[in-house]
Protein backbone atom coordinates (compact mmCIF):
# COMPACT_ATOMS: atom_id res chain seq x y z
CA UNK A 1 0.00 0.00 0.00
CA UNK A 2 2.72 2.50 0.87
CA UNK A 3 4.27 1.50 -2.70
CA UNK A 4 1.00 2.55 -4.31
CA UNK A 5 1.10 5.97 -2.44
CA UNK A 6 4.03 6.51 -3.42
CA UNK A 7 3.80 6.25 -7.33
CA UNK A 8 0.42 8.65 -6.93
CA UNK A 9 2.72 10.84 -5.45
CA UNK A 10 4.81 10.41 -8.03
CA UNK A 11 2.70 10.49 -10.42
CA UNK A 12 0.83 13.59 -8.99
CA UNK A 13 4.01 15.57 -9.26
CA UNK A 14 5.34 14.39 -12.48
CA UNK A 15 1.64 15.74 -13.77
CA UNK A 16 2.67 19.19 -12.09
CA UNK A 17 5.70 19.16 -13.26
CA UNK A 18 4.40 18.65 -16.87
CA UNK A 19 2.68 22.21 -17.01
CA UNK A 20 4.14 24.58 -18.59
CA UNK A 21 4.48 28.61 -17.10
CA UNK A 22 2.46 31.36 -19.55
CA UNK A 23 4.32 31.29 -22.33
CA UNK A 24 4.07 33.02 -25.56
CA UNK A 25 2.00 31.38 -28.88
CA UNK A 26 3.88 28.81 -30.50
CA UNK A 27 4.99 30.87 -33.69
CA UNK A 28 6.76 33.38 -30.62
CA UNK A 29 8.39 31.19 -28.20
CA UNK A 30 11.84 32.75 -27.37
CA UNK A 31 15.01 30.09 -27.62
CA UNK A 32 15.84 30.81 -23.92
CA UNK A 33 11.88 29.59 -23.13
CA UNK A 34 12.11 26.95 -25.14
CA UNK A 35 15.48 25.72 -23.29
CA UNK A 36 13.78 26.12 -19.86
CA UNK A 37 10.85 23.64 -21.08
CA UNK A 38 13.25 21.38 -22.31
CA UNK A 39 14.86 21.36 -19.07
CA UNK A 40 11.47 21.45 -17.15
CA UNK A 41 10.36 17.87 -19.45
CA UNK A 42 13.66 16.25 -18.79
CA UNK A 43 13.32 15.91 -15.08
CA UNK A 44 9.66 14.91 -15.47
CA UNK A 45 10.70 12.47 -18.28
CA UNK A 46 13.59 10.86 -15.48
CA UNK A 47 10.77 10.72 -12.46
CA UNK A 48 8.29 9.00 -15.09
CA UNK A 49 11.24 6.60 -16.25
CA UNK A 50 11.91 6.05 -12.38
CA UNK A 51 7.83 5.24 -12.02
CA UNK A 52 7.31 2.41 -14.55
CA UNK A 53 10.60 0.46 -13.47
CA UNK A 54 8.94 -0.03 -9.99
CA UNK A 55 5.50 0.04 -11.32
CA UNK A 56 3.18 -3.26 -11.31
CA UNK A 57 1.28 -4.86 -14.26
CA UNK A 58 -2.08 -2.76 -13.43
CA UNK A 59 -0.40 0.87 -13.35
CA UNK A 60 2.06 0.52 -16.42
CA UNK A 61 -0.52 1.12 -19.24
CA UNK A 62 -1.15 4.87 -17.26
CA UNK A 63 2.47 5.70 -16.87
CA UNK A 64 3.63 4.65 -20.24
CA UNK A 65 0.89 7.19 -21.92
CA UNK A 66 1.71 9.85 -19.45
CA UNK A 67 5.51 9.21 -20.25
CA UNK A 68 4.39 9.17 -23.85
CA UNK A 69 2.94 12.51 -23.57
CA UNK A 70 5.74 14.10 -21.68
CA UNK A 71 8.00 13.06 -24.81
CA UNK A 72 5.80 14.04 -27.28
CA UNK A 73 5.81 17.50 -25.75
CA UNK A 74 9.72 17.30 -25.56
CA UNK A 75 9.67 16.25 -28.81
CA UNK A 76 7.70 19.52 -30.57
CA UNK A 77 10.35 21.49 -28.16
CA UNK A 78 12.96 20.51 -29.44
CA UNK A 79 11.95 20.84 -33.18
CA UNK A 80 10.85 24.05 -32.47
CA UNK A 81 14.23 24.92 -30.93
CA UNK A 82 16.44 23.13 -33.57
CA UNK A 83 14.07 25.55 -35.57
CA UNK A 84 15.00 28.63 -33.63
CA UNK A 85 18.53 27.99 -33.86
CA UNK A 86 19.30 26.47 -37.52
CA UNK A 87 19.83 28.97 -40.84
CA UNK A 88 18.68 26.17 -42.99
CA UNK A 89 15.70 25.85 -45.18
CA UNK A 90 12.77 24.67 -43.94
CA UNK A 91 11.34 21.31 -44.85
CA UNK A 92 7.96 19.40 -44.44
CA UNK A 93 8.76 16.34 -42.08
CA UNK A 94 7.86 14.70 -39.08
CA UNK A 95 5.03 15.16 -36.29
CA UNK A 96 5.97 19.10 -36.76
CA UNK A 97 5.61 20.39 -39.86
CA UNK A 98 7.31 22.61 -42.01
CA UNK A 99 10.20 22.79 -39.29
CA UNK A 100 13.78 20.15 -39.64
CA UNK A 101 13.69 17.66 -36.63
CA UNK A 102 16.73 17.39 -35.09
CA UNK A 103 18.12 13.41 -33.46
CA UNK A 104 17.36 14.38 -30.35
CA UNK A 105 13.71 15.17 -31.30
CA UNK A 106 14.16 11.64 -33.44
CA UNK A 107 14.89 9.91 -30.84
CA UNK A 108 11.78 10.85 -28.36
CA UNK A 109 9.59 10.10 -31.22
CA UNK A 110 11.13 5.94 -31.42
CA UNK A 111 10.48 6.05 -27.90
CA UNK A 112 6.80 7.34 -28.03
CA UNK A 113 5.88 5.16 -30.92
CA UNK A 114 7.82 1.82 -28.76
CA UNK A 115 5.53 2.94 -25.50
CA UNK A 116 2.38 2.47 -27.74
CA UNK A 117 2.88 -0.09 -29.07
CA UNK A 118 4.04 -1.88 -25.66
CA UNK A 119 0.73 -0.14 -24.26
CA UNK A 120 -1.72 -1.48 -27.52
CA UNK A 121 -0.14 -5.16 -27.45
CA UNK A 122 0.21 -5.42 -22.88
CA UNK A 123 -3.04 -3.57 -22.17
CA UNK A 124 -5.06 -4.05 -25.62
CA UNK A 125 -8.68 -3.68 -23.64
CA UNK A 126 -7.48 -0.39 -21.48
CA UNK A 127 -8.85 3.42 -22.20
CA UNK A 128 -4.88 3.99 -22.93
CA UNK A 129 -4.50 1.18 -25.61
CA UNK A 130 -7.62 3.05 -27.68
CA UNK A 131 -5.70 6.71 -27.58
CA UNK A 132 -2.11 4.57 -28.20
CA UNK A 133 -3.44 3.07 -31.57
CA UNK A 134 -5.00 6.41 -32.81
CA UNK A 135 -1.66 8.06 -32.26
CA UNK A 136 0.30 4.99 -34.00
CA UNK A 137 -2.18 5.38 -36.62
CA UNK A 138 -1.90 9.18 -36.97
CA UNK A 139 2.09 9.00 -36.84
CA UNK A 140 1.94 5.97 -39.84
CA UNK A 141 -1.09 7.79 -41.81
CA UNK A 142 1.36 10.72 -41.80
CA UNK A 143 4.41 8.95 -43.12
CA UNK A 144 3.66 8.15 -46.65
CA UNK A 145 1.70 6.19 -48.55
CA UNK A 146 3.74 2.83 -47.56
CA UNK A 147 2.17 3.13 -44.16
CA UNK A 148 -0.93 3.61 -44.84
CA UNK A 149 -2.28 0.16 -44.22
CA UNK A 150 -0.55 -0.18 -41.20
CA UNK A 151 -2.22 2.62 -40.26
CA UNK A 152 -5.76 1.30 -41.45
CA UNK A 153 -5.00 -1.68 -39.36
CA UNK A 154 -4.35 0.60 -35.96
CA UNK A 155 -7.70 2.55 -37.22
CA UNK A 156 -9.63 -0.80 -37.58
CA UNK A 157 -8.51 -2.38 -34.85
CA UNK A 158 -9.51 0.91 -32.65
CA UNK A 159 -13.10 0.07 -34.09
CA UNK A 160 -12.98 -3.39 -33.47
CA UNK A 161 -11.93 -3.04 -29.01
CA UNK A 162 -13.47 0.14 -28.20
CA UNK A 163 -16.83 0.12 -30.39
CA UNK A 164 -19.53 2.79 -29.47
CA UNK A 165 -16.56 4.97 -27.79
CA UNK A 166 -15.56 8.27 -28.95
CA UNK A 167 -12.38 6.69 -29.79
CA UNK A 168 -14.14 4.49 -32.15
CA UNK A 169 -15.80 7.62 -33.52
CA UNK A 170 -12.37 9.28 -34.20
CA UNK A 171 -11.04 5.97 -35.85
CA UNK A 172 -13.67 6.69 -38.45
CA UNK A 173 -13.40 9.86 -39.11
CA UNK A 174 -9.51 8.67 -39.95
CA UNK A 175 -10.16 6.38 -42.41
CA UNK A 176 -12.61 8.64 -43.98
CA UNK A 177 -10.00 10.78 -44.75
CA UNK A 178 -7.95 8.30 -45.75
CA UNK A 179 -10.52 6.65 -48.18
CA UNK A 180 -10.75 10.54 -49.79
CA UNK A 181 -6.74 10.76 -50.21
CA UNK A 182 -7.49 6.82 -51.82
CA UNK A 183 -10.76 8.94 -53.50
CA UNK A 184 -12.77 5.94 -52.67
CA UNK A 185 -15.82 8.36 -52.24
CA UNK A 186 -18.55 6.05 -51.61
CA UNK A 187 -16.19 4.50 -49.03
CA UNK A 188 -15.18 7.83 -47.05
CA UNK A 189 -18.91 8.61 -47.35
CA UNK A 190 -19.84 5.21 -45.31
CA UNK A 191 -17.41 6.41 -42.78
CA UNK A 192 -17.98 9.71 -42.12
CA UNK A 193 -21.75 9.54 -42.00
CA UNK A 194 -21.59 6.74 -39.34
CA UNK A 195 -19.40 8.81 -37.00
CA UNK A 196 -22.62 12.32 -38.43
CA UNK A 197 -25.69 10.28 -37.20
CA UNK A 198 -23.54 8.54 -33.84
CA UNK A 199 -22.94 11.95 -32.77
CA UNK A 200 -26.09 13.39 -33.57
CA UNK A 201 -27.37 14.92 -30.57
CA UNK A 202 -31.06 15.08 -31.67
CA UNK A 203 -33.02 13.50 -28.60
CA UNK A 204 -34.95 10.86 -30.72
CA UNK A 205 -31.32 8.80 -31.24
CA UNK A 206 -29.49 7.26 -28.28
CA UNK A 207 -26.74 9.93 -26.99
CA UNK A 208 -23.17 8.12 -26.82
CA UNK A 209 -21.83 9.50 -23.89
CA UNK A 210 -18.42 11.17 -25.74
CA UNK A 211 -16.99 13.65 -23.47
CA UNK A 212 -15.30 16.66 -24.31
CA UNK A 213 -14.63 16.51 -28.21
CA UNK A 214 -18.30 15.42 -29.48
CA UNK A 215 -19.40 18.69 -31.04
CA UNK A 216 -15.82 18.98 -32.80
CA UNK A 217 -15.86 15.18 -34.28
CA UNK A 218 -19.47 15.74 -35.39
CA UNK A 219 -18.33 19.27 -37.26
CA UNK A 220 -15.22 18.33 -38.64
CA UNK A 221 -16.90 14.70 -40.34
CA UNK A 222 -20.69 17.14 -41.28
CA UNK A 223 -17.71 19.52 -43.05
CA UNK A 224 -15.75 16.97 -44.59
CA UNK A 225 -18.81 15.32 -46.18
CA UNK A 226 -19.06 18.11 -47.94
CA UNK A 227 -16.24 17.16 -49.77
CA UNK A 228 -17.29 13.81 -50.51
CA UNK A 229 -20.77 14.86 -52.02
CA UNK A 230 -19.10 17.21 -54.22
CA UNK A 231 -16.98 14.40 -55.30
CA UNK A 232 -19.77 11.88 -55.43
CA UNK A 233 -21.32 15.05 -58.31
CA UNK A 234 -24.57 13.93 -56.53
CA UNK A 235 -26.38 17.15 -54.76
CA UNK A 236 -29.59 15.38 -54.28
CA UNK A 237 -28.57 12.74 -52.67
CA UNK A 238 -26.71 15.45 -50.45
CA UNK A 239 -29.62 17.42 -49.90
CA UNK A 240 -31.05 14.47 -48.10
CA UNK A 241 -28.32 13.29 -46.06
CA UNK A 242 -27.90 16.55 -44.48
CA UNK A 243 -31.53 16.52 -43.43
CA UNK A 244 -30.65 12.89 -41.78
CA UNK A 245 -28.34 14.54 -39.53
CA UNK A 246 -30.44 16.58 -37.40
CA UNK A 247 -28.97 19.58 -38.43
CA UNK A 248 -30.23 23.00 -37.87
CA UNK A 249 -31.91 25.02 -40.94
CA UNK A 250 -28.75 27.52 -40.46
CA UNK A 251 -26.24 25.30 -40.44
CA UNK A 252 -27.80 23.08 -43.28
CA UNK A 253 -28.18 25.29 -45.61
CA UNK A 254 -24.37 26.66 -45.16
CA UNK A 255 -23.19 23.39 -45.91
CA UNK A 256 -25.17 23.22 -48.83
CA UNK A 257 -23.84 26.61 -50.01
CA UNK A 258 -20.60 25.54 -49.53
CA UNK A 259 -21.67 22.83 -51.69
CA UNK A 260 -22.80 24.45 -54.29
CA UNK A 261 -19.27 26.71 -54.65
CA UNK A 262 -17.14 23.40 -54.30
CA UNK A 263 -19.24 21.73 -57.40
CA UNK A 264 -18.91 24.96 -59.16
CA UNK A 265 -14.91 25.19 -58.33
CA UNK A 266 -14.55 21.53 -59.50
CA UNK A 267 -16.12 22.73 -62.84
CA UNK A 268 -19.45 20.90 -62.25
CA UNK A 269 -21.28 24.12 -62.41
CA UNK A 270 -24.45 22.28 -63.74
CA UNK A 271 -25.02 20.84 -60.27
CA UNK A 272 -24.16 24.03 -58.45
CA UNK A 273 -26.73 25.38 -60.18
CA UNK A 274 -29.54 22.87 -59.57
CA UNK A 275 -28.00 23.36 -55.79
CA UNK A 276 -28.30 27.10 -56.01
CA UNK A 277 -32.09 26.80 -57.18
CA UNK A 278 -33.05 24.63 -54.59
CA UNK A 279 -32.22 26.87 -51.82
CA UNK A 280 -33.77 29.66 -53.68
CA UNK A 281 -36.99 27.36 -53.79
CA UNK A 282 -36.57 25.98 -50.54
CA UNK A 283 -36.25 29.71 -49.10
CA UNK A 284 -35.10 29.23 -45.65
CA UNK A 285 -32.57 31.70 -45.23
CA UNK A 286 -32.07 35.61 -44.47
CA UNK A 287 -33.23 37.95 -47.52
CA UNK A 288 -29.20 39.05 -47.82
CA UNK A 289 -28.19 35.09 -47.67
CA UNK A 290 -31.13 34.72 -50.47
CA UNK A 291 -29.55 37.59 -52.36
CA UNK A 292 -26.59 36.12 -53.01
CA UNK A 293 -27.71 32.70 -53.88
CA UNK A 294 -29.59 34.84 -57.06
CA UNK A 295 -26.20 36.46 -58.00
CA UNK A 296 -24.57 33.17 -57.96
CA UNK A 297 -27.35 31.30 -59.68
CA UNK A 298 -27.16 34.12 -62.56
CA UNK A 299 -23.68 34.62 -62.76
CA UNK A 300 -23.25 30.76 -63.33
CA UNK A 301 -26.64 30.42 -65.43
CA UNK A 302 -24.48 33.23 -67.76
CA UNK A 303 -21.40 30.96 -67.80
CA UNK A 304 -23.26 28.12 -69.16
CA UNK A 305 -24.91 29.95 -71.78
CA UNK A 306 -21.29 31.06 -72.64
CA UNK A 307 -19.71 28.03 -72.36
CA UNK A 308 -17.51 29.55 -69.95
CA UNK A 309 -15.32 28.08 -67.74
CA UNK A 310 -15.35 28.01 -64.21
CA UNK A 311 -13.47 30.86 -62.37
CA UNK A 312 -12.17 28.84 -59.61
CA UNK A 313 -10.18 25.36 -58.80
CA UNK A 314 -9.99 23.54 -55.89
CA UNK A 315 -8.99 20.18 -54.88
CA UNK A 316 -9.33 17.99 -51.64
CA UNK A 317 -5.70 17.12 -50.52
CA UNK A 318 -6.22 15.15 -47.52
Amino acid sequence: MRDKRMLRCALALACLLAVPPALAAEGERSASALGAEIERLDGVIRLLRRALESADASDRAEIRWILASRLSDRFAARSLLHDRLSSKPRVHDGLVRGILIPPSARADEREVLRLCECIASEDPRSAYAARALLTLGDQLSASGWRSSEEARARYLAVIERFGKSRAELVARQRLGRMAMRDKSWERARELLEHVAIQTDPVPHRPLLVLGAGREEIRHDAVQTLVWVYASLDDPLRAWEAFRRYGLRDEERVGLLETLASRLYCSGRADKSLEVYRRLLEEGKAEPWRMKRWRESAERIAEDLAAGRPARCRIDFEG
